[in-house]
């Protein structure tokens, strides 16, 4: 049932995929037969013909190169003979038909988009909500004071109605400044921020730290997405099942922050979750798979004070941003989220002490009862105030047990000074040589400062570990995203609904197109190839119809534009040519097009080939 079910999907993704082509190339015959031009071939796919029939002079087929299609029209074939051409052939027609005919299948997209829209609209479509989930600490959506749960209304005046569309006016925003009004729920009032995004090194991106919200149940538990093929499956978990919680983990933590942490562990998981009215507990064992890439299974310590919020506590306290918290008393601090438990623990015996070092000096930072609090609410007010990172300019680290570094003897705290005899002096350093030897296989000579305690003397050992890929642990259990279906209150809404998802999806092409030419943008990221579309294309189908055909409607866009670049080879090259003949007042020389063709067909398979290795790349985790 599940492969019938899988099947018939990927059917609904070629049929889908197919007809947008269709579409594109319908709009090229009808163009033709109006003007009075004969049309040899209608071809959907390239290569060998699978299925062909004749009808009246043309011959309609379906090839299996399933990347595009093409209509060859009466007269292309000898084009450079200089025989006098045909009346029914394109190269007889004026330059107004010629243009109204390679326009026509762009503007046969556009059309497909705008009658699709308002029909869509007035069903309903499924939307991700533009809702925040959670915000990273320290990151400008937390410095601005955005926080979970609010929704997100508009960015620089333009409407949000989904998720996906904060992200894109970050990236296309290139740094510039948002401003952006939310919806409080606590209150329901609506409130304006401005967010300055910051620059990700590692991600080579602009960032905000926000991520979208997961689903709730009517109890205000995060719903369940269970995969199948799992253990948790096996177990007896089932999609739309509400997590209430982890048994044994911290209470302090929410549900996904419970699984997170209990996850990683790669141990059995007990599950306390809700099915209905019904509450019960499951037992999940992991699947271990098999790791991606070879690591040491090492991260940089996270002591880094990111961000400190004006007129709170922490401030209050002398803390800033910048400033690195190595111990609580005479406890070390490695992980942030350790940070809680070490503050609760210190609480009753006079004023916490934090090690603090700022500007190369290390001091001591005392933390009264008016400004931690005297009970664990107190302490978790106080850090909601206060982030704390990972430190990428020291080389100090944090050891994932069971892994190399671990096994080969590297510790919680260790100081990294060399790696093959190369000084290290900020996390990056260790990462590319880390990589550097994981390509090679070889093993790592690691020379090390430790220290057992803050105030003891440090030792030097040398450790050699060598890079592996552990297998992971994998339950097979996600969360649902949180949705809301639009559906417009009569048919003048729909379209103009439609409307304004039309120019909004043209302007994020337009942006991803300039970005990428100007260099802002990574082709890496905004690039998808054939892999990328049917992959999407089918997670789409599972959304329902009005979620694929609004897709599709994406995709018919898409193929519009990218049909519309004067490239020589696609419709845009033939536009380019025509306005340079009705410029010149005579058709460009054969010689001239026929170079370019070559050139133009040689970069689009440059594209197609970049386009495909990254999509490869993605779907192996690379």
């Amino acid at each position: 049932m599940s492969m019938s079910f899988d099947v018939l999907r990927l059917l609904q993704v070629i049929c889908g995929i197919g007809l947008i082509v269709f579409v594109h190339e319908l709009g090229h015959f009808l163009a033709a037969r109006i003007s009075g031009v004969r049309v040899a071939v209608f071809s959907i796919g390239f290569g060998p013909a699978l299925l062909e029939r004749r009808i009246g002079q043309t011959l309609f087929q379906l090839a299996p190169i399933p990347l595009g299609g093409f209509c060859r029209f009466a007269g292309e074939e000898r084009r450079f003979e200089g025989t006098e051409p045909l009346p029914d052939e394109l190269a007889a027609q004026g330059v107004g038909k010629r243009f109204f005919i390679y326009s026509a299948g762009v503007l046969a997209n556009i059309a497909f988009v705008l009658v699709v829209y308002p029909f869509l609209f007035s069903a309903g479509v499924p939307f991700q909500s533009p809702t925040v989930g959670s915000v990273t600490p320290g990151s400008a959506a937390w410095q601005a004071g955005v926080e979970p749960g609010m929704e997100v209304i508009s960015i620089n005046g333009k409407e949000i109605y989904e998720f996906s569309q904060i992200p894109m006016a970050v990236l296309f925003g290139n740094g510039d400044p948002l401003e952006t009004r939310l919806r409080d729920p606590k209150t329901g009032e609506v409130v304006e921020r401005t967010i300055l995004p910051r620059y990700d090194d590692s991600l080579e991106r602009w960032t905000i730290g926000i991520r979208s919200a997961v689903a709730e149940d009517p109890q205000g538990s995060p719903v369940l997405q269970v995969r199948e093929d799992s253990s948790a499956y096996r177990a007896g978990l089932r999609t739309g099942m509400g997590l209430i919680g982890v048994v044994g983990a911290d209470p302090g933590l929410t549900p996904l922050e419970q699984l997170d942490r209990a996850a990683r562990a790669g141990d059995p998981l007990t599950l306390r979750v809700r099915d209905g009215e019904s509450e019960r507990e499951v037992t999940v064992e992991p699947e271990w798979i098999d790791g991606s890439s070879p690591r040491l299974g090492i991260r940089p310590v996270e002591t880094l004070v990111t961000g400190v919020r004006p007129g709170s506590r922490p401030e209050a306290a002398g803390l800033r941003e910048g400033d690195r918290i190595l111990a609580v008393g005479d406890r070390f601090l490695y992980r942030a989220r350790d940070l809680r438990d070490e503050l609760t623990g210190a609480l009753g015996a006079g004023p916490v002490v934090l090690r603090v070092l700022r500007d190369g000096a290390t001091s001591p930072l005392r933390l009264s009862s008016s400004v931690l609090g005297s009970d664990p609410q107190g302490v978790a007010a106080f850090l909601e105030d206060l982030a704390v990172g990972p430190d990428l300019d020291g080389t100090r680290i944090t050891v994932q047990p069971g892994e190399a570094g671990a096994l080969a003897g590297l510790r919680d705290g260790d100081r990294l000074l060399e790696l093959n005899g190369v000084e290290v002096r900020d996390w990056l350093d260790i990462f590319h040589l880390v990589q550097e030897s994981a390509r090679s296989g070889e093993a790592i000579r690691i020379q090390v400062e430790r220290r057992v305690a803050p105030d003891a003397e440090p030792t030097y050992p040398l450790v050699t570990a060598t890079p592996v890929a552990p297998p992971a642990p994998d339950y097979g259990i996600t969360f649902r995203s949180a949705q809301y279906t639009f559906q417009a209150e009569g048919a003048a809404e729909a379209v103009r609904f439609g409307m304004r998802n039309f120019i909004d999806t043209l302007e994020s092409l337009w942006f991803a197109l300039r970005g990428v030419i100007g260099g802002s943008v990574k082709a890496s990221d905004s690039l998808g190839g054939p892999i990328a579309i049917v992959q999407v294309s089918y997670s789409v189908t599972g959304a329902g119809w009005s979620r694929f055909l609004f897709f599709l409607c994406f995709i018919s866009l898409n193929l519009a534009v990218v049909n519309l670049l004067p490239i020589p080879a696609l419709d845009g090259g033939h536009l380019m040519f025509l306005i340079i003949e009705k410029i010149k007042g005579s058709p460009v020389s054969d010689r001239v097009l026929g170079y370019s063709q070559m050139v133009g067909v040689v970069l689009l398979l440059s594209v197609m080939i970049f386009v495909t290795y990254n999509d490869i790349l993605r779907l192996i985790g690379r």
